[in-house]
């Protein structure tokens, strides 16, 4: 994506951020069910990829779950404006984190969160870095505006250490 691309990219998601929530999941996922149809690239592969990760489900199960992933995702991508310029108060109303007793009662140690790379994990990894001081790996972005959105957000509601993904894994291990 092109700098000029971000730019305007940023600038929607900007103005999108002040309409209720409600009415940006419906156009998310409403976008997502028009990329569903038209990025058929896209919907090549993650069909391949649910064939070969669940052999066991049907031709419209798989179409049914990938259809579902592009309305989730194209929503957290909608939604992202809230996350990077929204209210923290706003913020807080829309993530609830379960079992958060689990997390208090290691705070006094050092912790490593496994989490599968899903859609929306910007959203809880921040609510739990509220917390605490936290250490990250993150891709590094193409677009330098996007990139620095990317990192910004990141570091929201406290200073955490965030290592780029291109950049390997010692600095992330030496970190812990």
């Amino acid at each position: 994506m092109g700098e000029l691309a971000a730019r305007a990219a940023l600038s929607l998601l900007w103005l999108l951020h002040w309409l209720p929530s409600p009415v940006l999941a419906g156009l998310g996922r409403g976008l997502g069910r028009v990329l569903f149809v038209v990025a058929r690239s896209r919907r090549r592969v993650t069909l391949k990829n649910l064939r070969v990760c669940f052999p066991e489900l049907t031709v419209s199960e798989h179409r049914d779950i990938a259809r579902r992933h592009f309305e989730s995702f194209t929503q957290v991508v909608i939604e992202q404006g809230v996350l990077w310029w929204g209210s923290d108060e706003r913020y807080l109303k829309l993530v609830n984190v379960a079992g958060l007793e689990h997390w208090q009662a290691v705070q006094d140690r050092p912790v490593i969160w496994l989490v599968p790379h899903f859609v929306g994990l910007d959203w809880g990894g921040l609510r739990l870095a509220k917390l605490k001081v936290t250490a990250s790996v993150y891709s590094r972005q193409r677009s330098e505006l996007l990139n620095e959105m990317l990192l910004k957000s990141r570091s929201r509601f406290n200073q955490p250490v965030l290592f780029s993904r291109q950049e390997g894994l010692r600095g992330i291990i030496r970190e812990l």
